[in-house]
């Protein structure tokens, strides 16, 4: 489990420099939170019930600061428009508390999970993920809003990090894989963050032609982001689920012939 505590315990470290802008800050302690949250994710078959438990401070101390991060974004955006920028907010003591305990009250949590974790246990977990974001993407298609292509890209970003873990293992097939999903989690990352800055966007010549920038940003975006979800949706979820047991298991047995005791993620 090495991995999800190491960070976690980066999270911690970043979040608490104060020498770094705040908008820094916030965007890299929500980045970590996504990436522990898909750990998480993915040994959730293993974990069971302590998966409810865990994922929620992890959950709690990303979004308190998701409306700091919507400012900042919206901060970055209309500074392009060429007016002065600079970082007019900050992370108050209360909130920083509060996501730092958070955060170590998951690291405290991780002394109840089991100690190993089986091939296929990894494999479901994954299966389970793809799955979820197949069927937001289903939705988005039924109904295409900014909300439910967030949706698209929550989960996008969850499974790129589990396939970035396990790549190694069966780098023909999960690169090409990780690439299509960090492709989508950007575009439609871009495009909501195009949409947050309309919202905020005023009247007058100069904020129209700043509006304008942004929908054509945002179209392009998700255009090109529905080209990678087609590819990136034409495997069942249970051909991955199986190359990715397969591939576990073989890697299981080299480590323990190679003399060591293994357990499949450390």
């Amino acid at each position: 489990m090495r991995i999800v505590k190491d960070q976690a315990e980066a999270s911690i470290l970043e979040f608490t420099d104060k020498e770094v802008k705040s908008a820094t800050r916030v965007h890299s302690f929500r980045k970590r939170c996504k990436k522990i949250r898909g750990f998480l994710l993915l040994i959730r078959p293993a974990i069971g019930e302590c998966f409810a438990l865990a994922n929620q401070p992890i959950k709690d101390a990303g979004r308190a600061l998701s409306q700091a991060r919507d400012f900042a974004i919206v901060e970055e955006l209309t500074a392009s428009m060429g007016t002065h920028h600079r970082e007019s907010f900050g992370i108050s003591e209360h909130l920083a508390e509060f996501c730092e305990k958070r955060v170590k009250y998951f690291i405290a949590l991780m002394n109840t999970w089991p100690k190993s974790i089986s091939p296929e246990q990894v494999a479901q977990g994954y299966e389970i993920t793809y799955r979820r974001f197949r069927k937001a993407y289903e939705h988005a298609k039924e109904r295409e809003t900014i909300k439910t292509l967030h949706t698209v890209r929550k989960w996008a970003k969850y499974h790129w990090y589990q396939t970035r873990i396990l790549e190694k293992i069966d780098r023909p097939v999960l690169r090409q894989h990780r690439e299509l999903m960090r492709e989508i989690g950007d575009c439609l990352g871009q495009a909501h963050d195009a949409a947050m800055a309309l919202r905020q966007t005023g009247e007058g010549s100069k904020a129209s032609k700043f509006r304008g920038q942004l929908e054509r940003s945002m179209i392009e975006k998700i255009q090109k982001a529905k080209v990678c979800l087609v590819e990136a949706t034409r495997q069942k979820p249970s051909y991955y689920a199986t190359r990715i047991e397969s591939a576990l298991m073989v890697s299981q047995l080299q480590y323990r012939h190679n003399g060591a005791r293994g357990k499949t993620i450390s």
